[in-house]
């Protein structure tokens, strides 16, 4: 004898199917995103929040791509190293896309830019007046750069040459360049230029410490994704996500949000 199943029964065999294949959709898109302290692009906010540009971002993109996100807090180190196998994280925000990355990682296409600049005391700006970092061997000047980070490719080809590297000081993070800054440890530092303000504005006194006029770099920022644990097919359903966060409006109300 063959069974039928009740009206009833069957509407709730269809639910309980659409429940069961939105859980198995939900968990084949569940991502786990690095990040590390970089206002305003990664922070926690007074009260204790995830917030930031690249987190806001990250969260509208992957509403649009049905995809469900968590953060995993760690130095910019970590992340990459841990990008690599994808188990611990999938996806990795403002990226510089350089060629041993890529090796490891898909590129999302670019969300923001990014403008790195030399920054140090407004007394030494006419002192030191370099127009490339070449000028700086040989002058005794003391650079302060932050472990892992991208400053352009001029600055990977100087970083060859031994006596450029013997005048370079790392740290892991751009707040303690200006500390050192500030104690005479170092005469200038390398930092994203929205970075650098707001860490200035919120160390304490303004005006002292600027911008030289030498350009650094200038680059687009992407996510990265790895390849051992996302198919390129959610990198593009980003891709797709972004575009539409572009057209709405909603992309340009969030970056007038983050970056003043």
């Amino acid at each position: 004898m063959t069974f039928i199943p009740s009206k009833r029964l069957r509407q709730w065999l269809a639910a309980a199917a659409l429940m069961l294949m939105s859980t198995f959709s939900v968990a084949d898109c569940e991502l786990k995103v690095g990040w590390e302290p970089w206002k305003p692009y990664s922070y926690l906010d007074d009260d204790g929040a995830l917030t930031g540009l690249d987190v806001v971002l990250v969260r509208a993109m992957a509403a649009k791509a049905g995809c469900e996100v968590s953060f995993e807090r760690m130095p910019w180190g970590r992340l990459l190293e841990s990008l690599r196998s994808g188990r611990d994280l999938q996806v990795v925000t403002g990226a510089s896309r350089i060629p041993e990355r890529e090796a490891y990682a898909w590129f999302s296409e670019p969300y923001r830019d990014e403008t790195m600049q030399l920054f140090m005391r407004r007394e030494d700006l006419a002192r030191y007046d370099f127009t490339r970092f070449e000028d700086m061997i040989g002058s005794g000047f003391r650079l302060g750069t932050a472990r892992n980070f991208f400053y352009g490719d001029a600055f990977l080809e100087v970083i060859e040459n031994p006596q450029f590297r013997g005048l370079m000081e790392e740290v892991n993070t751009d707040l303690q360049n200006i500390l050192k800054l500030e104690a005479g440890r170092i005469d200038g530092f390398l930092a994203d230029q929205f970075v650098a303000a707001r860490l200035i504005r919120e160390h304490g006194p303004t005006g002292w410490i600027q911008a030289h006029p030498m350009e650094v770099n200038s680059d687009h920022i992407h996510l990265m994704f790895s390849k051992n644990a996302v198919p390129k097919d959610t990198v593009q359903k980003f891709n797709e996500a972004l575009e539409s966060l572009k057209r709405s409006g909603e992309y340009d109300q969030i970056l007038s949000s983050y970056l003043n």
